[in-house]
């Protein structure tokens, strides 16, 4: 979790009572009444339903950065029984640049072993067409969920390309290591972990015999940044001669996180009302986590920043090239949308306008496809992937 609980108990325990008393007695009644009327409601598209579901998310995120998380979740440190996983060697140093080098000095991250997770088609539900490896890298703003199936939010994305596309055979998901800060200095798993973690995962599979053409790298939120941070780093690293597997056929980013600085802050700010992320304090104590030791320039970083407004200068022409062919799926309602434009924007201006879909679910809300309450339009979503996986 971003960070340690601020109640230890038995203060957390009367501290939650108090919460969720309120929640119940003042709260619900309260949103009840706001949201009665359609015209009142952030989006007037929206059910009842789902005006109070996004108000009692942005709550619950406030309460988890005081109480920590309300649910214990597996983490890297074991693999869950009875859940088709298995542990993935650490990724060999001899396949690290400079760059990353020096970051896992700073940050004193070192290898290790994690778990991953295998998602696969029962008999009943398997494709003739299916022949496509999806890899996996969970949201949750790279210190909450899991790639277990125990998270069930977090397990609805890998289950989606299995339920709702022909094209898929399988999903891998990485339990990356996920960061932490106690506040006091003292920090666990910066960046570069998830990043070292997300490229054992990809040689996993190479090693296992999937070809880098039937590979499809994913990420949702956090795990779409780590996503395109993993492409970065086997486009860098295969310049500099080092011998890394290729980059993967194609690329899927479900409401991509891809801006950690501030040069999209104000328009953060201006839609405020139509998602669950809250304004700074959720997203900026993740941010402290990952970034750990690292000065607060590092944010400028490619790798951490890649919808940076700075980008958008005949300096950094090129900082997509070579990327594999992209599918962008975002909700019209997000706060993160502006940032997220920008990134199809700087990804077409190197790739190409063929190579990158921008695919917008109108008035959905920020990582949309891991929720069911958003449907039909997660599997409309779907749906597009997979016609865009096939070429048509």
């Amino acid at each position: 979790m971003v960070l340690r609980a601020q109640y230890a108990q038995p203060f957390k325990a009367i501290y939650l009572f108090y919460s969720f008393c309120k929640l119940v007695a003042f709260n619900i009644p309260y949103w009840l009444l706001i949201n009665a009327v359609p015209s009142n409601r952030p989006r007037s598209s929206w059910s009842l339903k789902k005006s109070l579901i996004v108000k009692a998310f942005h709550w619950m995120m406030g309460l988890m950065l005081r109480t920590g998380e309300l649910q214990m979740m597996p983490d890297h440190n074991k693999v869950e029984p009875n859940s088709n996983g298995l542990w993935v060697n650490a990724a060999p140093e001899h396949l690290f640049d400079d760059g990353l080098r020096m970051w896992l000095s700073v940050a004193q991250v070192k290898p290790c072993n994690i778990p991953g997770y295998y998602y696969t088609r029962n008999s009943a539900s398997s494709h003739a067409n299916a022949r496509k490896t999806v890899y996996h890298l969970h949201g949750g703003a790279y210190v909450i969920w899991s790639a277990s199936p125990a998270c069930t939010d977090a397990a609805r994305i890998p289950k989606g390309y299995l339920t709702c596309t022909n094209t898929v055979a399988s999903v891998f998901a990485l339990e990356y290591r996920l960061s932490s800060f106690d506040g006091n200095g003292s920090f666990e798993n910066p960046f570069p972990a998830a990043l070292l973690d997300a490229f054992a995962g990809y040689l996993h599979l190479i090693e296992q015999g999937y070809s880098p053409h039937d590979i499809v790298i994913s990420g949702d939120s956090a795990g779409a940044h780590l996503a395109l941070a993993l492409c970065r780093y086997l486009q860098q690293a295969a310049r500099k001669g080092l011998a890394v597997p290729a980059l993967p056929s194609k690329l899927i980013l479900l409401s991509p996180w891809p801006d950690f600085g501030v040069s999209h802050q104000e328009s953060y700010k201006s839609v405020k009302g139509t998602d669950y992320l809250r304004d700074h304090d959720f997203p900026q104590s993740a941010i402290t986590a990952f970034l750990g030791p690292h000065p607060r320039s590092m944010l400028e970083s490619p790798y951490i920043s890649p919808a940076s407004i700075a980008f958008f200068d005949e300096d950094h022409i090129g900082l997509f090239r070579d990327f594999p062919n992209t599918f962008i799926a975002v909700g019209t309602g997000e706060r993160l949308l502006s940032s997220q434009r920008d990134l199809a924007k700087l990804m077409r201006r190197d790739m190409g306008d063929n190579k990158v879909v921008m695919y917008e679910a109108e008035d959905c809300v920020h990582d949309y496809c891991a929720f069911d309450w958003e449907e039909p339009k997660r599997s409309q979503t779907f749906a597009e992937i997979d016609s865009w996986l096939t070429g048509k």
